[in-house]
């Protein structure tokens, strides 16, 4: 059965009542139709109008088709760590194919570093990155010694240039989407930026990644590192 073949019914609806309503209440028709539309759907309520209480009935109530006949199965991403632990919090004992392959339940974060960061730094480096995260990569951060007289020339550019800068497609230093030109030093052979150059190169073979908070201006543009 694909996901597409499934029929909600009523009784599945009331399972998932039994289990997020309790003897308490029921789903009104609004929200039932809603909880029974497998179409691509988008759902707008005002806060505390119950709308991740009925997106768990549709999720306990697909769990019980997983896994799907194609091989599919569910992915569910939020942008918070706190949407993610209310669903495992709320539906895990019931729902234990939900939080396993082929599914997927976590942040869009985490979604990136599993399925394309990780798999690509594998592939380029023959091995995972250590740690895909801001503290981590920031903390590792060196100033390479002949950088040590710019750097100190320059105060105001300093953090930007060691904590900010990301190594673009074309392995240059850059302080924008892939713009090499809007990294400060200009003059690319300079030992300074030769050493600080390097200084990124080694953190990115050693594994150590930061998340990349800026958006790409073009769809086609790569994952920075």
């Amino acid at each position: 059965m694909s996901p597409h073949n499934i029929e909600i019914t009523d009784e599945d609806i009331s399972y998932a009542e039994s289990i997020l309503l309790g003897n308490k209440d029921t789903f009104d028709n609004e929200r039932k139709a809603f909880i029974k539309n497998l179409d691509t759907i988008d759902l707008q309520a005002v806060p505390g109008s119950g709308k991740t209480t009925v997106l768990l009935a549709k999720l306990l109530i697909l769990e019980r088709h997983l896994p799907f006949e194609d091989g599919s199965g569910i992915l569910a991403i939020s942008h918070t760590n706190a949407a993610v632990d209310e669903i495992k919090y709320s539906i895990g004992r019931y729902c234990p194919k939900l939080f396993a392959y082929p599914s997927f339940v976590g942040t869009i974060q985490s979604f990136v570093d599993q399925f394309l960061a990780i798999p690509y730094y594998a592939q380029v480096y023959k091995k995972r990155p250590w740690r895909i995260d801001d503290e981590s990569y920031e903390e590792s951060v060196y100033i390479p010694c002949k950088a040590h007289a710019w750097l100190n020339n320059n105060p105001y550019q300093k953090e930007a240039v060691l904590y900010k800068s990301r190594l673009n497609e074309n392995d240059e230093l850059s302080l924008a989407f892939n713009d090499s030109d809007s990294f400060p030093l200009k003059i690319k052979t300079s030992d300074t930026y030769i050493s600080l150059l390097e200084m990124k190169q080694a953190l990115r073979e050693n594994g150590v990644l930061c998340y990349d908070y800026n958006t790409p201006q073009k769809p086609d543009q790569h994952i920075r590192w």
